[in-house]
């Protein structure tokens, strides 16, 4: 999300230096109201998706929920009801210029699909988040690796756990 906030700009940026490129003296012609006007359009843009890109995390004895700083809009909201246990996971992402690691902490539903996932490089409070969990949830003991799973990290396939971990051993502390 953050990325998008930058890039209002510098795509903005690019198109007025190609017009001003292939037709010099065009943009001498637009009055300084409608540049000035454009101006504190991008810049409105710019701090109203960094501001939608914040989030945190809030836990209590209801759940836990995922929010964005300001406004106060709540992104994704679990009950400790809805959700079965926490893995710690590491996901491998690859890609054309490589592969790349994330530890994450996914909290699984009694479905066996994700409903939130946390990066643990991402949040700034994880050691307090994570101390409150461990109250009302119960952790999975073996730390899961993935490589790629676009769909499994967001809930929309279920989790595909280890073939030596059998379905009815699986370690819960």
């Amino acid at each position: 999300m953050l990325g998008c906030a930058f890039m209002v700009p510098i795509l903005s940026i690019v198109l007025f230096g190609l017009i001003e490129m292939n037709f010099p003296g065009s943009l001498n012609n637009i009055p300084d109201e409608i540049k000035l006007s454009f101006l504190t359009l991008i810049v409105v843009l710019i701090i109203s998706f960094i501001l939608l890109s914040l989030n945190f995390t809030i836990v209590n004895n209801r759940g836990i929920e995922i929010r964005t700083l300001f406004p106060k809009i709540s992104l994704k909201k679990k009950s400790w009801r809805e959700i079965k246990y926490y893995a710690h996971v590491i996901e491998t992402w690859t890609g054309e210029h490589g592969s790349s690691d994330w530890k994450v902490i996914w909290f699984i539903d009694f479905d066996d699909k994700v409903c939130i996932r946390i990066p643990r490089r991402a949040s700034f409070n994880l050691k307090n988040v994570m101390k409150e969990v461990s109250k009302f949830e119960d952790k999975f003991e073996i730390e899961l690796k993935f490589r790629n799973p676009y769909l499994t990290a967001y809930g929309w396939k279920k989790i595909e756990y280890p073939k030596d971990l059998n379905k009815n051993e699986k370690k819960i502390v």
